[in-house]
């Protein structure tokens, strides 16, 4: 039995070569779908003549292609005598690959479909992730130090993230991944002691992260934000833990400074950006809807 080869893909400066032993069917499959991903819209007269296999090959091929959702019908062809044949096409949504880039400081996924069209793509940094939901590099903490206990429980991993963008480093949100957090699980929502610890933290991070005169240029959006924050307790009953936090964090202020760092209003700007962003996509709670057109 003889074997043919075709002539070059159009455009492509390939060979394509199909053949006709017994059982080489899977030969001739790749070769029949390629000729179609290539050259289609095309005939089954045409892959004939461009694969070199038979007729009642390419029947076969392309009924069971079909069958398998890979290729489709895409009308049929004008001129000619007698029946107008039926033209071939990549079907996009018969398979789907993903595609991941992996660069220094940020991951790009992609989703391609059947004709390597993109489909999906996602790549996007974060600075900052609460610590019931992260995985962390273990030398990222010999490099920018453990968790500081001076906040105890509540925003100590914001105050992580912000050491970390400071020194470079950002992560990355990966939605696929999917973390189970049972919240305020030892104390109950709203207890006393959760408020007041989150309304003493909030102080806590200014004074070690923002500038000596920060309430020149932060006075007013930090105190729409305390301000808010301090309504959503009152609502909850836990108006006086509120203001006994920030009682708290006021005395321990000065002691808690730190060193400022000029790297911080740009990653301050760009992370409520991106809450921004997300709020306009997700559609805006009452807290950020407040809060952006207050500021």
């Amino acid at each position: 039995m003889k074997n043919k080869t075709a002539r070059g893909d159009q455009g492509s400066g390939h060979a394509l070569s199909g053949t006709n032993l017994e059982r080489a069917g899977d030969h001739n499959q790749r070769v029949t779908l390629h000729a179609i991903r290539v050259n289609g819209p095309i005939t089954r007269t045409d892959l004939v003549s461009l694969t070199g296999l038979t007729a009642p090959a390419v029947a076969n091929i392309t009924k069971r292609l079909l069958q398998e959702n890979l290729i489709k019908e895409a009308g049929r062809a004008r001129g000619g005598l007698g029946q107008p044949p039926v033209k071939l096409v990549i079907n996009p949504d018969g398979r789907f690959s993903v595609g991941i880039n992996v660069d220094r400081d940020h991951i790009t996924l992609l989703v391609l479909d059947f004709e390597g069209q993109v489909r999906s793509r996602l790549s996007r940094e974060i600075r900052f992730a609460p610590f019931t939901a992260a995985i962390f590099r273990g030398d990222l903490f010999q490099r920018v130090g453990l968790l500081d206990e001076e906040f105890g429980s509540y925003l100590e991993d914001i105050d992580f993230g912000i050491r970390c963008s400071l020194a470079g480093f950002t992560g990355i949100y990966a939605p696929q991944a999917v973390a189970y957090h049972t919240g305020s699980a030892t104390l109950g929502r709203w207890h006393r002691d959760t408020v007041q610890k989150i309304s003493r933290n909030q102080l806590l991070l200014i004074a070690k992260h923002y500038p000596p005169k920060w309430i020149l240029r932060y006075g007013w959006p930090v105190f729409i934000a305390q301000s808010l924050w301090g309504l959503v307790a009152l609502r909850h009953g836990a108006a006086i833990a509120y203001l006994q936090g920030k009682l708290e964090g006021l005395r321990r202020f000065q002691q808690t400074r730190g060193n400022y760092s000029v790297k911080l209003p740009a990653i301050l700007e760009r992370s409520e950006n991106e809450l921004r962003e997300l709020q306009q996509l997700t559609g805006f709670d009452l807290y950020w809807k407040l809060y952006f057109a207050l500021t």
